[in-house]
């Protein structure tokens, strides 16, 4: 037996609270073993000494997630204590080991007289339990960036430029005004949530150099703009989700502006990371900060790095969040640069925020493993970008296989609790990435991208324009005017608003449980639960065509390059089996 592949620890995600009454319980083990053993118990059931006899009922565990090295065994057991003492029996073809706290032994030293290192679970407490909004898990998101996507008759001066334009730092002149009127259109796709880049005063196009949190940026509109959309949104069953940039703030921002005026003499010199001499000539020129003078988001010399583990600093950006939760009633705010922000600020904003919203949706911008952001006590979720590198890594590696396609969902869904998982913020393309059509030169192969992420765990977002599946820079702007006349885009559109219409349908999508057919090919086949019913999903990616032959109890919601009983190459095929 592979002992060294063996792992669990009464911490992280190992051991954790599903709700006030169950406990789920992971093993990690080596692909040798056979089976696997929870033994669990109070510790007290035959008192509190240390010679008491203690023995624990068997939990026969099951496989949760296979990865390519590993199978992660598990088992949800309410306790009737709600504490628990346990350990694990092992077995390969060739042998059973008990595994404690300190490691294997031989089965026999259980019933030895030696003392034992037991897995410990204090106790269910309902305050550490990992919670997330209900509302959350049945979120299809679509992200707007602000300025590219539409313009309406707000200042005449400004003329909105459409076409597929380079990222740059021009402004398009899309406004507020503009994604108000087009709500209707975001409904019809399905979906129920938007999430926005920055809207506040900045001297940027994207806004995350922001010089006044409180004041609506002028190139977007007003403050009673901005009311006008939340409102008009929230009347269509669409939640409205904020962008908040408190890592690092604009050069306009008062307290960078009065750093500037006064140096070291500035109540809020310290409010950001100041190593060299402010009264320097060149200490505020515009050049990058790879010379430490100040610290700043990626060495970008306009965005200085806040110092968040000041309490001055937490305060006034608490307040801030108050003020656009009362102000302009968003149901949620996503965290820019999520992982250089204090632990300490995340978890006053959680307690803080969610006493005064209490279904406040927290979502953190990690493009990690961010489980130490994640334990019920911070964010509610993050961006899940190692779930887009996997999707997409399958796509361009064509070596991988089915079970390669596998290991790695499972992968990320091992990272992070149940409850985590459900939220999970899914996407192909943002504004920091290339949308997928364009980074996978393909926009059948997109199409088949958007067909997994809609039928995953979690909450998948769509980008503006990949409706479209729109082969353009991430920040171009939005074809209204193309898209009238355009029989491409228009079929796009239909495509994949029937696939945004299977995940509005069947909310259900967003729970954990998923089951993959292995398969050495590039054929992918995976089951959903329903609460009637199952959905079956093929998309194939291998370079032969595959016979799918579907029973008459069984109904196609979604086909492409499906014909007779074949899936072609490059083909979907989404069915749902009652």
């Amino acid at each position: 037996m592979n002992k060294s592949a063996i792992f669990h620890r009464n911490d992280l995600n190992n051991i954790y609270a599903l709700d006030k009454d169950t406990l789920r319980i992971i093993l990690r083990t080596g692909k040798d073993v056979k089976s696997a053993t929870l033994f669990a118990n109070d510790p007290y059931i035959n008192g509190i000494s240390s010679n008491a006899p203690w023995y624990g009922k068997a939990y026969q565990m099951k496989v949760l997630y296979e990865l390519s090295d590993n199978y992660l065994f598990y088992a949800d057991i309410n306790p009737d204590y709600k504490r628990l003492q346990y350990y694990f029996e092992i077995s390969d073809d060739n042998q059973s080991v008990i595994y404690l706290e300190d490691g294997c032994h031989e089965k026999d030293f259980i019933t030895d007289r030696f003392i034992k290192h037991y897995f410990k679970y204090g106790f269910i407490n309902e305050a550490d339990i990992m919670t997330v909004p209900i509302s959350a898990k049945e979120t299809l998101w679509y992200q707007i960036f602000p300025d590219r996507f539409s313009k309406k008759d707000c200042d005449f001066s400004k003329e909105w430029i459409e076409g597929y334009y380079d990222n740059s730092m021009k402004s398009f002149n899309g406004n507020l005004k503009g994604i108000t009127d087009k709500l209707s259109y975001i409904c019809d796709l399905g979906i129920n949530g938007i999430y926005l880049n920055p809207v506040f005063m900045s001297k940027s196009n994207h806004k995350y150099d922001v010089d006044d949190y409180k004041k609506v940026s002028e190139d977007f509109g007003s403050s009673e703009d901005l009311k006008e959309l939340v409102n008009k949104a929230h009347s269509l069953g669409i939640k409205v989700m904020f962008d908040a940039v408190f890592n690092h703030s604009g050069l306009g921002f008062f307290a960078w502006q009065d750093v500037m005026k006064n140096g070291t003499k500035s109540p809020y010199y310290d409010w950001y990371f100041i190593n060299g001499d402010v009264n320097d000539e060149n200490f505020f020129k515009d050049h990058n900060t790879r010379d430490s003078r100040y610290y700043s988001f990626a060495y970008v010399h306009n965005l200085p790095k806040l110092n968040t583990s000041k309490k001055e600093v937490q305060d006034y950006f608490i307040d801030i969040l108050k003020y656009w939760i009362d102000e302009f009633n968003i149901d949620a705010i996503r965290f820019d640069v999520g992982n250089e922000i204090s632990h300490e600020f995340i978890k006053r904003i959680r307690s803080e925020l969610k006493g005064h919203k209490e279904d406040l949706f927290l979502l953190g911008e990690i493009w990690m493993d961010s489980g130490s952001y994640l334990r019920g006590d911070e964010y509610d979720s993050v961006m899940n970008y190692p779930l887009n590198q996997k999707l997409i890594t399958f796509f361009e590696d064509e070596k991988q296989t089915a079970d390669d396609f596998m290991y790695g969902i499972n992968y990320c869904l091992s990272l992070y609790q149940k409850q985590c998982n459900e939220v999970m913020f899914n996407l192909l393309s943002s504004h920091d990435v290339d949308r997928i059509t364009t980074r996978i030169k393909s926009k059948q192969k997109a199409l088949e991208l958007y067909a997994i992420l809609l039928t995953m765990p979690g909450a998948p977002c769509v980008y503006y324009g990949d409706e479209l599946l729109l082969d353009a820079p991430s920040r171009g702007t939005m074809p209204w005017n193309e898209l009238l006349n355009n029989k491409e885009m228009t079929d796009s559109l239909y495509l994949m608003k029937k696939l945004m219409e299977i995940r509005s349908s069947y909310k259900e999508l967003s729970n954990e449980k998923v089951s993959f057919i292995k398969s050495n090919k590039r054929l992918l086949h995976y089951f959903r639960p329903l609460l009637n019913g199952t959905l079956e999903v093929f998309v194939n990616e291998d370079k032969t065509d595959e016979m799918i032959v579907t029973s008459q109890e069984s109904r196609i919601l979604f086909e492409s390059r499906y014909e007779n009983g074949i899936l072609k190459s490059g083909g979907i095929l989404i069915i749902l089996k009652n």
